[in-house]
C-alpha cells in the first residue's frame, strides 16, 4: 500500500496520509523526527512519500527526502490521529553498550555476594512418651434397649387419652381408655348365668346322694344311679365353664384400660379420642422407647475380631462415645453384646454396649463416634498429626537439629496408628524430638529454621 505524506501547514508537526485504496483517506499522524519515521498503520507495512520541506516547529534541520520508506499503522480505523516513533538509529547502540560496562565494571571494588535465605518461619511441637490407650474407633447409632408399639386387644372406642404425646411414663401409667361398657353387660349376663349353673350343681349333688342311698338299699337300679351320677358332672362342668366366661370377661375389661408395660417416652399418638379401633390392628396406637439405659450398636471389622476376644476374656471393655458437632457432649458405657457371625456383604462384626442416660441427655437412633477401648499401651511416643508428611518411600518428619543455626533433618518414621489429633510413631525419632507442624511446604532437608511459637502439648487422654 502507497500514501502519500502531505505536509499541514496550518498545524506544523501534523501530516494526512492519503491511502491510494481510499481505505484510512484522513488518518492523522504526528511527525516527531523528518528522517526514519516508524509509526502504526493496522498490521500493513506502507510506503509513504513525503513532499515539502521541513517546518521550524520540528526538531530536526535537515531536508526532508522524497520517497523516505516509513512503516505505520492506524490505530483506529475510522480517521483517527497516530504518532509515529522516529526508528532508532543503528550507531547509537554500541556508545550505549561501551556506557554500560563502563560503569558496570569497578576494578578497585570487589563483586559482592549474594544475600543468604532467610530463616523460614515455622511452628514446632515437642514429641512425648506416655501411656496410651488402644482404640478402636468407628461410628455407631444409639438404640433403644426396650421398644413397645401399644395395639389394642379388644375393639371399641377410644373414649380417653391422659398421657399426652411425648410426655415420659412410668410402668403401669394409663394411656389409653377404650369403652367397656358391652364388656360389663356381659360380665354381668356371665355371672348370672354362674348362679344358675351354681344351683343346678346343689340339686344334682342332692339327687346324687340320695340315689347312691336307695342303690345301698336295693330300692333304686343301678341306672337310675348312674344318671344321677351323670347329671352331677354336667352341672359341675357348666359351672366351670362360667367361671373361665367370666375371667375372660375380666380380662377384656382389663384390655380395655391400655397402660404402659415398661418405662420411657411415649411418642406420636396415631389414634386420638373417639377413635374406633381394632383387636391387634396392623397401626400401633403408640410407640414407647425406654430412655435409660440405652444400647450403642455398632460394627467392627472383622480383622479386629481376635484382640477383642482376647481382651473381653480378660476383662469387661469399655466403650466410648460422642455425640458430633456435640462439644464434649458423650458418655461411656460397656461391651454386653457381640453377633456369632460376621456380616460377609461388609465384612464386620456387629457389636453392642449398654450406657446409662438418667437425665435423658441422648435419645433412640442419635448418630455418634465409637471407640472401643482394648488395652493401655505404656511408653508410646506420640505426635501431633498435622506433624506427618507423606512421600513416595512413605511417611517423614521434619526433626530440628540441636546446633545453634536451627536446621532442619527429614526423617523417615514408621506410624503404628493414628487420628485427627495424634499419631504413636513405633521408629524413627526418641521422645524430645521437636517436629515441625506448620510450615512444611517450604522446607528440605538441611533448611534453616526460626520457630515462631511452640504448638500446644498433645493432650493426654
Amino acid at each position: 500500500m502507497r500514501a502519500m505524506l502531505r505536509k499541514q501547514e496550518k498545524r506544523p508537526g501534523f501530516g494526512r496520509c492519503h491511502a491510494d485504496n481510499k481505505k484510512w483517506p484522513n488518518a492523522f499522524f504526528t511527525a516527531e523526527e523528518t528522517t526514519n519515521w516508524r509509526a502504526v498503520c493496522g498490521r500493513t507495512a506502507c510506503t509513504v512519500r513525503r513532499e515539502g520541506r521541513v517546518t521550524p516547529s520540528l526538531p530536526l534541520s535537515t531536508r526532508a527526502l522524497p520517497w523516505t520508506p516509513m512503516r505505520c499503522r492506524v490505530v483506529n480505523r475510522d480517521s483517527t490521529r497516530i504518532n509515529l516513533v522516529p526508528r532508532q538509529r543503528r550507531g547509537m547502540v554500541i556508545p550505549w553498550l561501551l556506557l554500560l560496562l563502563l560503569n558496570g565494571c569497578n576494578s578497585g571494588e570487589e563483586v559482592k555476594k549474594p544475600q543468604a535465605t532467610p530463616p523460614i518461619l515455622v511452628v514446632t511441637a515437642k514429641a512425648e512418651r506416655k501411656n496410651l490407650p488402644v482404640q478402636v474407633v468407628t461410628q455407631g447409632h444409639l438404640e433403644a434397649c426396650a421398644k413397645v408399639a401399644l395395639k389394642s386387644r379388644v375393639d371399641g372406642e377410644i373414649l380417653r387419652v391422659p398421657s399426652p404425646e411425648g410426655a415420659f411414663v412410668a410402668a403401669g401409667d394409663l394411656l389409653f381408655e377404650i369403652d367397656s361398657r358391652s364388656f360389663a353387660a356381659q360380665l354381668a349376663l356371665l355371672k348370672a348365668n354362674l348362679k344358675r349353673d351354681q344351683a343346678q350343681l346343689e340339686l344334682a349333688r342332692s339327687q346324687e346322694r340320695r340315689r347312691k342311698e336307695l342303690l345301698r338299699t336295693k330300692a333304686a337300679s343301678d341306672d337310675q344311679y348312674d344318671a344321677s351320677r351323670a347329671a352331677l358332672l354336667v352341672a359341675e362342668a357348666t359351672v366351670q365353664a362360667d367361671e373361665a366366661a367370666i375371667r375372660n370377661m375380666d380380662l377384656n375389661l382389663e384390655y380395655a384400660r391400655i397402660r404402659a408395660p415398661i418405662s420411657g417416652r411415649i411418642g406420636r399418638q396415631f389414634f386420638k379420642v373417639g377413635n374406633l379401633v381394632k383387636a391387634n390392628d396392623a397401626n400401633p396406637l403408640a410407640v414407647i422407647h425406654q430412655m435409660d439405659p440405652l444400647c450403642l450398636g455398632f460394627s467392627v471389622p472383622e480383622r479386629h475380631l481376635p484382640m477383642i476376644l482376647e481382651q473381653q476374656a480378660k476383662k469387661h471393655l469399655p466403650v466410648i462415645f460422642q455425640v458430633p458437632d456435640g462439644g464434649q457432649q458423650g458418655g461411656e458405657g460397656r461391651l454386653t453384646w457381640m453377633d456369632n457371625s460376621v456380616d460377609r456383604t461388609t465384612g464386620t462384626i456387629p457389636l453392642q454396649a449398654r450406657i446409662s442416660n438418667p437425665e435423658s441427655r441422648f435419645w433412640p437412633g442419635q448418630f455418634v463416634q465409637v471407640r472401643l477401648q482394648l488395652y493401655i499401651q505404656e511408653g508410646a511416643i506420640v505426635v501431633p498429626t498435622p506433624a506427618l508428611q507423606n512421600s513416595p518411600k512413605g511417611r517423614f518428619l521434619f526433626v530440628i537439629k540441636g546446633d545453634k543455626e536451627q536446621s532442619i533433618e527429614l526423617r523417615n518414621v514408621t506410624v503404628e496408628r493414628e487420628d485427627e489429633k495424634e499419631a504413636v510413631i513405633g521408629e524413627g525419632i526418641d521422645s524430645h524430638a521437636e517436629v515441625v507442624v506448620t510450615g512444611q511446604w517450604r522446607l528440605k532437608n538441611g533448611a534453616k529454621v526460626h520457630v515462631q511459637k511452640a504448638a500446644a502439648k498433645v493432650a493426654s487422654p
